[in-house]
């Protein structure tokens, strides 16, 4: 099974890293941003192209389970940390 993670089957090296660069976008995601963001890297890939692989390789849902994952990372993070921080102020007591 495909988890929002790893490379579907038959994802090429390019459409994968242009998913990537669609992850790392954030809040600018867009395809247009990716064709422009790959063509300023000296890959020239059509935005038709681009739709594609989003469509094909389901890229908006695979992102939205990545921010997903990292929101629920974040705040596991956040916990621990607040977690330490009390019992260092309740040690100090």
């Amino acid at each position: 099974m495909t988890t929002a993670i790893t490379k579907p089957p038959k994802e090429s090296v390019k459409a994968r890293g242009a998913f990537l660069l669609y992850f790392n976008l954030g809040e600018e995601r867009s395809l247009l941003k990716v064709g422009q963001e790959l063509a300023k890297k000296g890959i020239k890939v059509s935005i038709t192209t681009v739709k594609e692989w989003s469509a094909k390789f389901h890229w908006v849902e695979r992102v939205e389970a990545m921010d997903s994952e990292v929101q629920s990372k974040t705040e596991e993070i956040a916990i621990k940390e607040a977690t330490v921080k009390k019992s260092d102020l309740l040690k100090a007591v």
